[in-house]
Order: C-alpha cells, then structure tokens, then sequence
C-alpha cells in the first residue's frame, strides 16, 4: 500500500479493514496530529505510526528485518528513520496526561539489556538482576508514571516496583531486546519505541477497563493485534468487505483466536 498521508493512511484502513480495534490506530494519530508534534512533516509521522503500530502487532523478534518484512517500510528506510529524533518524551507525556489519575508517582528503573558487539555505543558491563551478575551489554534508566489508582506503571512508595513490568512486557512482546543498531540515535529510538508501544497498550486497557477490572495481559494485547494485521493483509488481498453484517461476527471471532480467557 502506498504511503500518502497520516489522514489517507488511516481512511484506507478504515476502508478496508474490520470496524474493531481501531482505537490504537486513532491514538496514535492523534496524538502525532496535537500541536505537539506540528513541526513534523507528514512522511514523519507516516513513518512513527507504522513503526509503533507493527511493533505492536508483530510476534517474534522486533528488528529492521522483521519491521521491514512486515510493514510498508523497507529495512533501509527503517534504519535511516531510526537515527532521526523523536520526542518521546512528549509522546508519552501527552498519553499520560490523557488517562493517569490524579493520585500519581514518578519511578526510576535502571534494566539491564543484553548487547553484543564491541562498537555498539554504551557497552559495558552491568549488573543483571535476573542473573546476579554483571554481564556485557547495556544498561537503560526509564521513568515511568505510576497511576497508583489503577496499579499500573504508564507509567505510592508499594506502587514503585509497577515500572518493572513495563520492563518485563516490553522485553517479552514488543522487542525491547532485539535491536540490531549500534548508533546511539538508533538504540535511543528502538528502547522508547519498543516501550511506548506498551505504553499504547496500556492507555488502551485503562480506558476501555471492564468493569471487573480484569488485569492488564500484554500478551492478550499482542495476540489481538498480530491477528488483526493477519486479518487486515487478507482482507486487503482478497477484496473482502469486513464490515457486511455477515462478516462482522466472523471477523470478530478471527481477531479475538488465541487469546487468554479472562
């Protein structure tokens, strides 16, 4: 599919994908269309909600090869965007504003992250948690706000330890361990993207919380929204119309396949 604009981008897959789950896709245009981000050309933003949309809906390994099999980008494009800045920051500042409560903390978390390679920028040893010991790689420090309300991390004193499975989920499901890059710039990208993209997870399940508060799985997460790339590229290719009162039920059946039952 060829790219044009953020605005053509998500009216073609309105057009031609199921009517569900579209509330991910909605926030991340949103957020890229707040003034915020108004000094960013359009190709930009193109580029981010792909990258935090596939990140999101990819199993296996997140890296340029696997984005690039999988997204309209090819691994070159991905490896270019990767070193230009993107205020995550203010990304999820805005997210957080959104949905966290009133009653909030700011956690610090160093992590260690596993990475070979003698030029990688960073590399050195430090300590692991889950090994006891100190290993080569590198060491990230995030900060995260923590909606004590809602127990979780998006990020009181009982609260602080809700940054570690914003660690954990981004290590297991959305390839916080898998970048391929050296360069500070493109490690910088890969870890804030690979943890906003939990992060959009997270704001979803908040907002839409059922009413008996079932807990956050990212894994359920993961599960529906690699169904729903699967389902979109089929429907794409065979011309099929996901939303026909025949085919919503189907559709929805497809999209939810896999995924833990609460």
């Amino acid at each position: 599919m060829e790219i044009t604009t953020l605005d053509d981008y998500f009216r073609n897959y309105l057009n031609m994908t199921s009517k569900v789950n579209q509330n991910v896709k909605r926030l991340i245009i949103s957020m890229l269309q707040s003034n915020t981000f108004s000094s960013l050309n359009k190709s930009r933003k193109d580029f981010i909600f792909s990258v935090l949309w596939h990140i999101l809906s990819i199993k296996g390994k997140i890296n340029f090869m696997q984005l690039a099999r999988l997204s309209p980008y090819c691994e070159q494009t991905h490896r270019i965007q990767f070193e230009q800045e993107f205020d995550f920051l203010a990304f999820n500042k805005l997210l957080s504003e959104n949905i966290v409560g009133k009653d909030r903390i700011i956690a610090f978390d160093p992590s260690y992250i596993p990475k070979s390679g003698k030029e990688t920028y960073g590399r050195g040893k430090f300590w692991s948690g889950s090994d006891k010991a100190s290993k080569w790689g590198l060491d990230i420090c995030g900060f995260a706000v923590v909606d004590v309300e809602n127990k979780t991390a998006f990020q009181y004193n009982r609260s602080r330890f809700q940054i570690e499975f914003l660690y954990r989920d981004a290590k297991q499901h959305t390839g916080l361990t898998d970048c391929q890059a050296r360069s500070e710039n493109k490690l910088d990208f890969h870890f804030n993207a690979s943890l906003t993209a939990v992060n959009l997870a997270k704001y979803d399940w908040v907002s839409s919380m059922p009413t008996d508060k079932t807990p956050f799985s990212m894994a359920n997460y993961k599960t529906f929204f690699n169904n729903t790339l699967m389902l979109d590229r089929f429907i794409c290719r065979f011309a099929i119309n996901p939303n026909s009162a025949k085919n919503q039920k189907i559709v929805k059946e497809l999209l939810e396949w896999g995924r833990i039952a609460a």
